[in-house]
């Protein structure tokens, strides 16, 4: 009986340790800054004898490669960067239709006005008066 216990036990544990590998052992896909041709010069130098004259060559061509992706890279994300500024500004130029206007004024008598044309008879009487 204990033996088949631990047979029973044993096929369990295998049953963990496969299934969280599975689940748990993947590794995820990160957005890279280097594009495939520059990943692979890496993996090509990885491969090649440290001592040999490919290796050198392969070192200043990657070199060059990652500085280029670089500079890639940060003019993606400066031209994204401006291209969400100009969509905020068209929204927000979309936002303010004509002009700005006081909803409110006080006629000569201190009585409130809000209708337009009130306000524009108001205005008008202050600059007649004002330049008069």
């Amino acid at each position: 009986m204990s033996t088949d216990l631990i047979e029973v036990c044993n096929i369990i544990f295998d049953g963990l340790i496969t299934s969280t590998n599975e689940v748990c052992g993947r590794r995820r896909i990160q957005n890279s800054k280097m594009s495939p041709t520059t990943l692979a010069l890496i993996e090509r130098r990885q491969n090649t004898n440290r001592e040999s004259q490919e290796y050198e060559e392969l070192n200043k061509i990657m070199k060059k490669a990652i500085r280029r992706d670089g500079r890639n890279n940060q003019t993606q994300i400066v031209e994204k960067a401006i291209e969400d500024n100009m969509i905020l500004r068209r929204l927000r130029k979309n936002l303010s239709k004509g002009k700005v206007r006081k909803n409110k004024l006080k006629d000569a008598n201190n009585n409130a006005k809000y209708e337009k044309t009130e306000t524009i008879n108001i205005i008008q009487d202050f600059y007649k008066k004002q330049y008069s």
